[in-house]
């Protein structure tokens, strides 16, 4: 089936009404580029950056009526700054797929997309495709964390990952017998994502999914064995005294999602509450790793 991709160039004014215009419309998705040179830094917790100008792609299926499409987009003042791009799925879905591989960690665990036959040898299958949410090991953060999940013996241990994404790193934690993993993102389709991984899976008696919201009143307070947080600096150190209290005296905290230049500022923010160390590094980017001072 071909679909219609729709580019504009915004301002960052225009980008929630125009969304929020084209989601009405059937849009499936809808992505966001910068358009200029500007940097954005990292957004405060739950907040999203947005630069002065903006690319703004959005993908619906091919038989959307485009002369209405065509005529919103008009009244709507976007008639000089966009296009419209028929694309076929096969096309890119099969490229896809070609360039797509499973990836082992200490040859204990594989991320294997569907379609690949994943390796004999490798005792922990876990099965992802590329979706809608973050968490298919190939980006360095990701790959940090589960090699080092690989490292640790995590039978019968409860697991927190906070911004579970596409709950990657909790099912990774599972197939490796730790015996309960919690997700915790601010996103619901992040929440849906890994609920749709964890049954593809046969995990979802062992995974429990919450918004950070719900996560302060679950039972999970001071029970987890690990916290692992692959996100950003920014919240990170936002987040330190949430991410303590969900573990048990013995637990063990793990970071990721953190540049290299920014490990001393966490270490030094954690400083009062435990002692980090750099366990790994990839690409410019460090996992940190620690336990609660006793």
């Amino acid at each position: 089936m071909p679909w219609l991709r729709v580019t504009l160039n915004i301002s960052r004014d225009e980008i929630e009404n125009c969304e929020n215009l084209l989601l009405e419309q059937g849009a499936i998705s809808v992505s966001l580029e910068n358009n200029d040179s500007e940097a954005v830094l990292e957004p405060e917790l739950g907040k999203t950056p947005f630069w002065k100008s903006v690319k703004l792609t959005a993908l619906f299926a091919g038989s959307v009526n485009r002369s209405n499409l065509k005529a919103m987009l008009t009244d709507c003042f976007y008639s000089n700054t966009f296009t419209f791009k028929l694309i076929d799925d096969k096309n890119w879905l099969d490229e896809h797929k070609k360039n797509s591989q499973a990836i082992a960690f200490n040859n204990r665990l594989c991320i294997c997309p569907s379609w690949i036959t994943p390796p004999k040898d490798v005792p922990a299958i876990l099965k992802i495709d590329p979706g809608l949410a973050f968490g298919t090991g190939e980006h360095s953060t990701t790959s940090l964390c589960l090699e080092r999940l690989s490292e640790i013996p995590l039978g019968s241990k409860y697991i927190v990952d906070f911004g579970c994404g596409s709950g990657i790193l909790a099912l990774a934690a599972l197939k490796l017998d730790a015996k309960k993993a919690l997700g915790i993102d601010i996103d619901p389709q992040a929440l849906a994502a890994s609920k749709k991984n964890a049954q593809i899976n046969n995990l979802d008696q062992a995974l429990e999914l919450a918004l950070p919201e719900d996560s302060k009143t679950t039972d999970w307070l001071g029970k987890a064995d690990i916290v692992i947080a692959n996100i950003l600096a920014n919240p990170i150190k936002k987040l330190a005294t949430t991410l303590l209290n969900m573990l048990n005296p013995d637990g063990t905290l793990i970071l990721s999602g953190i540049l290299e230049a920014q490990a001393s500022e966490i270490i030094s923010h954690y400083h009062r509450f435990l002692s980090l160390e750099q366990k790994k590094t990839k690409n410019g980017w460090v996992l940190l790793q620690g336990k609660v001072d006793n």
